[in-house]
């Protein structure tokens, strides 16, 4: 019964001014990591489907090579849309949020 995951992350937080554009979800790496042919190619189709579902709102980079040129450089990055993310409850001001332990989330 229930939802079957293979893991999950539930995160609860409070903006203490207004959301201006999309609210932003995702991860960098520490440093650029080189990539073959094949695995740039499978990683712009699976970039291009994400991209079909999320919007413009999704933002992915590779990062930039350091053997190419001096600094600053951007590192892997990819970020989408919270709302984009299986479940995102938004409390009103006021109200209580519910609990993320309760097991109907």
């Amino acid at each position: 019964k229930g939802r079957k995951r293979l893991w999950e992350l539930r995160v609860q937080f409070r903006v203490k001014a207004p959301v201006e554009g999309p609210l932003l979800v995702g991860i960098e790496l520490e440093k650029y990591v080189p990539l073959g042919a094949s695995a740039k190619r499978l990683m712009g189709m699976t970039v291009a489907a994400l991209k079909q579902v999320a919007g413009n709102d999704l933002y992915h980079s590779v990062g930039d090579d350091p053997s190419k040129g001096p600094g600053p450089h951007e590192k892997p990055v990819f970020m989408m849309p919270l709302w984009a993310c299986d479940q995102m409850i938004v409390t009103p001001e006021g109200e209580d949020p519910p609990d993320l332990c309760d097991s109907s989330y």
